[in-house]
């Protein structure tokens, strides 16, 4: 398989992308973005070795326990359920996690 195709094959395995967009993704790379296409393979293989999940909260974390189940003035005996864990990461994370248990306290 060409080396093209097979890059338009490995953008198919992200969500939502189908072989169109797939193959408009690789050639725009290709045409204006060869310094962006790099970085993103650099930083795309890194995340994928160093990243992994916390040990108690199963987020995504760089550490064996993330930074909000590692904080000091987390209380460790509230709990906060959230259907999606990117709302967690999307936000403030502090901040998220001290509305949250704000609304947990108040359940």
């Amino acid at each position: 398989m060409a080396l093209i195709d097979q890059l338009i094959e490995a953008l198919r395995v992200l969500p939502g992308v189908g072989p169109k967009s797939a193959q408009r993704m690789a050639y725009h790379v290709l045409e204006r973005e060869r310094v962006g296409g790099k970085r993103l393979a650099d930083v795309l293989a890194q995340a994928v070795e160093q990243i992994r999940h916390c040990a108690r909260c199963r987020d995504f974390s760089e550490t064996e326990v993330c930074a909000i189940c590692a904080s000091a003035s987390r209380d460790a005996h509230l709990l906060c359920a959230v259907d999606r864990p990117p709302i967690v990461w999307r936000s403030n994370r502090r901040r998220a996690i001290a509305a949250c248990i704000s609304s947990c306290r108040a359940a």
